[in-house]
Formats: C-alpha cells, sequence, structure tokens
C-alpha cells in the first residue's frame, strides 16, 4: 500500500471529495477509497430503504 503525507491543510479533510471517500482512522492515518457505483438492480436492505 502507498504511503501519502497530506499537506498539514488536507490532514482535516473527511467525508467524500469528487468520486473518493476520505477517512481518518484512530492512529491518524487517512483511508482514500473511491466511491462506489449505484447499482439500479440492487435490492436496498432494510434498514438501508429506511434511511432513504
Amino acid at each position: 500500500m502507498a504511503k501519502i503525507i497530506f499537506d498539514p491543510a488536507i490532514r482535516v479533510v473527511s467525508g467524500n471529495i469528487g468520486n473518493f471517500v476520505y477517512r481518518k482512522q484512530a492512529d491518524d492515518t487517512i483511508i482514500m477509497a473511491k466511491t462506489a457505483l449505484p447499482n439500479p438492480d440492487r435490492e436496498p436492505t432494510e434498514a438501508q430503504a429506511g434511511q432513504m
């Protein structure tokens, strides 16, 4: 896995920007993942449907 050192101004980023999701872990590492594309064929779970 690649290590990225963010500029101090970017270290507070969390949530999503563009098509990426950023999460800050307890040990101050930042996880970046690509946002999943919606699948219109998939049925939401009961809990997911309750949030819509």
